[in-house]
C-alpha cells in the first residue's frame, strides 16, 4: 500500500491588500492618488474637509453671537423696565407730595422734638404753673390758623398763567404738556410717554369743588363768542354722559391706533429703543423698531428713534428711517393708517429741519384723513390724535395747520342733539388745552349750557392750571 501525505505546503502569496480612497463629498470608493481627488465628483478630499471645518466653526460663532445678543436684548428690556417702574414710583411720590430730599428725616425728627417741646411746657405752664392762659392760647392759635389760610388762599388768587401759547422759540412750549405731566392724563395715563399717572381728582364733591375754584361761572352767564348753534341754555345731560366728556378733555392715548398694543407695552418699547441707543446700539434699535407689525407703531417708534439719537446718529440713520417711514405710508394707502404714518413722516421732517416736506407730509395726511369720511366727531378724534405728534416734534406749521382744520370743521357741523354738541366743542377746548391757550379753552366750554357739565370741564381746566403752577415754584 502506497501512503500519501494528509497534509501540504501551498505557496506563499506575497500580494498586499490594496488601499482604499473614500472621497468625503460624495462617498465614492477608489484607488488613493496624491491629491486625494475623487474621480467621481472631482472634489479634493483635504479642501472639502477644510471648508467643512471652516463652515461649521462659522455656525458655531454664529450662533454664540445670536444667544449673546438675544441675552443682551434681554438685559437691556429688564433694565429699562427697571428703570421705568423707578420713574413712575418718584414720579409718584413727587405727585403725592413726597418730595426727595436727603434730610427728611432730620427734619422731621426736628419738627416732632419741637412739637414735643412746645406740648410739655403748654402742660406745665397749665397743670404744674395753674396758669389761666388756656383760653387765650387756643384763640390765638386759631386766629393764626385762619390767618394763614387767608394768606395761601391769597396767594392761590394771585397765581395766573398766559392764556396763550408763546411759539417763540425752535421749541413750541405748551403749558399743558407740563400740565399733564403735573397732573395726570388720558384715564390716568400720560400721553407723552403712555406711562401711568395719578390723577388730579382724588374724591370730594367735584362741582361743588368747581364752584369754589370758579365761582364766576355759577351765575351761568353768556360767553362771548359762543357758537349760535349752541343748544338752548339749561339743558341737562345724565351723569354718565358727563362723565364721559370729561374723560374725553384729556388727551387721547398714543396706542389708540395701534392695534391692541396698550400703554404699558408702548411704554417698554420706547424705553428698549431708548437703552439700546444709550448702550450705543442705535443699529439694533433700528431693527426692533422695523420688527414691529403695525404700521402706525412702527413709523411712531422711528420717529422716537430719530428724537433720542444724538446729532452724529441722527445723520447716519436718517436717510434709513425717511426712507423706511415712505414706504410704510406708500403700504398703507387707502387705509386707516396712512393718516397716522403721513403725520409720523411730518414730524420726522420736522426732527430734521425740513419744513417744505413737513407741510407737504401733513397735507397728504389730512387728505388722507378726509378720504377715509368719518363722522365729524371722530375726525376730530383723530385730528386731535395727529395733533399730539406735532406738538411733540414741535412743527408749529403742523399745529396750526391741524387746528384750522378742526375749527372749520367745527363751524360747519350743525349738532341735532345737546350732547352731540357738548362733544364736539370738549374735543376743541382739548385741542386749545394741548397747545397751551387755556383761556380758548375756558371758552370753548361756555359753550356748555348745562351748567353742571360746565362746572365739572372748568375744575379740569383749572386743576390743570393749580399742577402747573405747583410745578414751577
Amino acid at each position: 500500500t502506497e501512503l500519501r501525505p494528509a497534509l501540504g505546503l501551498v505557496e506563499k502569496d506575497e500580494s498586499k491588500d490594496e488601499e482604499i480612497y473614500t472621497c468625503p463629498a460624495c462617498k465614492h470608493e477608489q484607488t488613493p492618488n496624491p491629491e486625494q481627488k475623487c474621480e467621481k465628483c472631482g472634489v479634493f478630499g483635504e479642501k472639502y474637509r477644510r471648508e467643512q471645518q471652516r463652515k461649521n466653526i462659522y455656525e458655531k460663532e454664529k450662533k454664540k453671537l445670536e444667544q449673546a445678543q438675544e441675552q443682551q436684548l434681554r438685559k437691556t428690556r429688564e433694565l429699562a423696565e427697571a428703570e421705568d417702574q423707578q420713574r413712575l414710583r418718584e414720579e409718584a411720590r413727587q405727585r403725592l407730595g413726597f418730595k426727595r430730599q436727603a434730610r427728611t428725616l432730620d427734619y422731621a425728627v426736628s419738627v416732632v422734638v419741637v412739637i414735643a417741646m412746645g406740648v410739655g411746657g403748654y402742660y406745665v405752664a397749665n397743670t404744674l404753673l395753674d396758669n389761666p392762659a388756656d383760653t387765650e392760647y387756643a384763640t390765638d392759635a386759631d386766629t393764626g390758623l385762619d390767618a394763614r389760610l387767608a394768606e395761601s388762599g391769597a396767594r392761590g388768587a394771585k397765581s395766573g398763567l398766559p392764556g396763550t401759547a408763546q411759539p417763540g422759540g425752535p421749541e413750541f412750549s405748551t403749558v399743558t404738556q407740563a400740565a399733564l405731566q403735573a397732573n395726570g392724563a388720558g384715564n390716568g395715563i400720560d400721553p407723552e410717554t403712555g406711562l401711568p399717572m395719578v390723577q388730579g381728582q382724588v374724591g370730594g364733591n367735584v362741582l361743588a369743588m368747581a364752584r369754589q375754584l370758579a365761582p364766576e361761572l355759577s351765575a351761568g352767564g353768556e360767553a362771548e363768542g359762543v357758537d349760535a348753534a349752541a343748544p338752548a341754555k339749561g339743558t341737562a345731560i345724565s351723569t354718565r354722559d358727563r362723565e364721559h366728556l370729561i374723560s374725553a378733555l384729556h388727551p387721547p392715548l398714543m396706542s389708540r391706533h395701534m392695534d391692541g398694543t396698550d400703554t404699558d407695552q408702548l411704554a417698554q418699547h420706547r424705553a428698549s429703543i431708548k437703552r439700546l441707543i444709550e448702550l450705543g446700539r442705535p443699529r439694533l434699535a433700528l431693527v426692533y423698531a422695523d420688527e414691529q407689525k403695525n404700521p402706525n407703531l412702527r413709523s411712531w417708534l422711528l420717529t422716537q428713534l430719530l428724537l433720542l439719537e444724538s446729532p452724529a446718529q441722527r445723520r447716519e440713520f436718517s436717510n434709513e428711517i425717511v426712507t423706511g417711514i415712505r414706504n410704510l405710508a406708500a403700504r398703507a394707502t387707502e387705509s386707516p393708517d396712512e393718516a397716522l404714518v403721513l403725520s409720523n413722516l411730518a414730524g420726522t421732517y420736522t426732527i430734521l429741519e425740513q419744513q417744505d416736506n413737513a407741510r407737504t407730509a401733513l397735507d397728504k395726511g389730512l387728505d388722507a384723513l378726509q378720504r377715509e369720511k368719518l363722522p365729524v366727531f371722530e375726525q376730530l378724534k383723530k385730528l386731535r390724535y395727529l395733533l399730539q405728534g406735532q406738538l411733540r416734534t414741535s412743527n408749529q406749521a403742523g399745529i396750526n395747520q391741524i387746528v384750522e382744520q378742526a375749527t372749520a370743521l367745527m363751524k360747519s357741523q350743525q349738532s341735532e342733539t345737546p350732547l352731540e354738541h357738548y362733544q364736539l366743542v370738549v374735543q376743541m377746548a382739548g385741542m386749545a388745552m394741548d397747545t397751551g391757550q387755556i383761556e380758548a379753552a375756558n371758552t370753548w366750554l361756555k359753550a356748555v349750557q348745562d351748567q353742571d357739565t360746565r362746572l365739572a370741564l372748568s375744575h379740569e381746566l383749572l386743576s390743570i392750571k393749580q399742577a402747573v403752577i405747583s410745578s414751577d415754584d
